[in-house]
């Protein structure tokens, strides 16, 4: 309400201070005094009430205590001394059960009556008006001023004490300011074939709420979620003010390389905040070489050298390499030492770092003539499996054993001598194209012969047919039976010929002919 409509509704508190005294009394009063004079204020204690008092109660606005606003109630003394100090008390309540606003006490003093003094000390002295601010007063609050004044002339004081308030219809309206604030976190180092853990983490850290949060977060090419999206959006719906959200997601990658992304938060009047993550994502790659000799043979030892390396740029664990012996060998020992299951030699490894490598070794034996493929492949966790071969010829050797005896020596002349000549195949080989020749000296005279194959003999020479095959460890037997014709140290010599050498064995038998 404006103040020109306040209700202004003044108390009149009147205090009679003198009683009118009787007509005749006051004639006799006025012979025995002296010329009046004015009082001069004094120091003394002032004057409390007591049961000779004035009161006064008034109700604002209406003048009904259960429909007015607030209460102002004065009491002070009756009747005062003149120049003598006295109290008065002025109270203002609150009726109501709201909060009263700007509330103001007045008290007009009349000519002829100062104040001294007042608790609590006036606000303001505005002409004869003394003021006193109160402000503020909470439901049911009573404030109480207490004044001393001084009455300087004789007669009634008629002072009044008045109160005003602020009358207002107030509401209240809270002005907020969310505000957005976004985290994200990524597993900082991943192998390609790793999931990639990422932590999103919205905030509002402003003032009241943020409405129809949204986080967008675009993922760069090469990067999708487990699910194979590659733009993810999540609706938050409301977030408080200090209220935070947490968003998980499974990522991937196809390729390695270093990976960054941006998530956006976004609300409605405008709110953004942005945050971005980086990962690395690396892969392991293997490398296999397998070598060994191009030729053994049957029977021989074959040692295979095998090299793993990792040429990538992330860690191959859980490495395993495998060597699959072929077919017509006989395992025999690794190094390190690899655990053999009756057909592959397998060794774990454990884990190469990038660059790392590994050199095994592994012994065979040639059982069998034929060329044998050696295969071996390596594998680690997220690395391609990788393979090596290796292919040696065995072959086999025919080492053949010539010998040659006399079964009688000496032998008298005109006797028989039987020559046996024995052909053993000490190799791994077949020995073919086998002929033997044996050569007569001129005190021997060809009688027979026979074996493995026919022969036939002359003058000075038994040539056999040649023997087409004679497998390893067979051995083939041919014999000639010759006449003792003179006495002397003779030389019964066989040579032996075959496809599997180049030059021809020689065996001499010494035999003594005597008269």
């Amino acid at each position: 309400m404006k103040k020109n409509t306040n209700t202004v509704i003044r108390l009149c508190a009147c205090l009679v201070l003198g009683l009118l005294v009787l007509s005749g009394c006051a004639s006799q009063q006025k012979k025995k005094t002296a010329p009046e004079q004015k009082p001069a204020v004094t120091a003394e204690k002032p004057m409390m009430m007591d049961d000779s008092r004035t009161h006064k109660v008034l109700y604002v606005p209406t003048g009904e205590r259960s429909s007015s606003a607030v209460a102002i109630d004065k009491r002070g003394p009756a009747e005062v001394n003149l120049g003598s100090p006295f109290e008065y008390v002025i109270t203002c309540e609150n009726l109501t059960a709201g909060h009263l606003q700007g509330v103001n006490v007045s008290d007009h003093l009349p000519e002829g009556m100062q104040i001294v003094s007042a608790d609590p000390a006036m606000t303001s002295m505005t002409g004869d008006q003394a003021n006193w601010t109160i402000g503020h007063m909470t439901p049911g609050e009573v404030r109480t001023i207490r004044v001393t004044a001084v009455a300087n002339k004789v007669g009634s004081l008629r002072h009044c004490a008045e109160v005003v308030y602020n009358q207002r219809a107030c509401i209240f309206t809270e002005v907020v300011e969310p505000a957005l604030m976004i985290t994200k976190r990524m597993t900082p180092e991943v192998l390609t074939c790793d999931n990639i853990e990422a932590v999103i983490v919205v905030t509002n850290n402003g003032t009241g709420t943020a409405r129809n949060v949204v986080v967008k977060d675009d993922l760069p090419s090469g990067m999708m979620s487990s699910d194979g999206m590659t733009d993810m959006m999540m609706n938050i719906g409301d977030l408080a003010a200090g209220e935070s959200r947490e968003i998980r997601s499974s990522l991937r990658v196809s390729a390695p390389g270093e990976y960054e992304n941006t998530a956006t938060a976004t609300a409605d009047g405008g709110l953004q905040a942005q945050a971005s993550a980086r990962t690395v994502a690396r892969r392991p790659m293997l490398e296999i070489s397998k070598t060994g000799p191009e030729l053994v043979y049957r029977d021989k030892m074959i040692t295979y050298e095998l090299m793993v390396r990792n040429s990538g740029d992330g860690e191959a664990r859980d490495c395993q390499l495998v060597d699959m012996l072929p077919a017509g060998t006989t395992y025999q020992s690794s190094t390190p030492a690899g655990s053999f299951d009756g057909a592959n030699v397998v060794w774990n490894l454990g884990s190469l770092a990038a660059g790392d490598e590994r050199t095994i070794r592994v012994t065979v034996r040639a059982d069998e003539i034929r060329k044998l493929t050696n295969r071996a492949k390596a594998m680690a966790y997220c690395a391609d499996e990788v393979n090596a071969m290796w292919e040696t010829d065995v072959k086999g050797i025919p080492a053949i054993l010539l010998e040659v005896i006399d079964i009688e020596d000496p032998i008298p002349v005109g006797s028989n001598v039987t020559y046996v000549i024995r052909v053993t195949n000490q190799g791994s080989a077949d020995g073919t194209g086998i002929e033997i020749i044996c050569d007569l000296e001129s005190q021997m005279q060809f009688v027979s012969c026979g074996g493995a194959t026919d022969g036939s003999g002359s003058t000075d020479q038994v040539v056999f047919n040649p023997l087409g095959r004679l497998a390893p460890g067979a051995v083939a037997e041919w014999r000639v039976t010759l006449k003792a014709t003179d006495e002397g140290d003779v030389r019964f010599k066989v040579t032996m010929k075959s496809d599997n050498r180049d030059r021809p064995v020689q065996e001499t038998e010494a035999t003594n002919f005597y008269k």
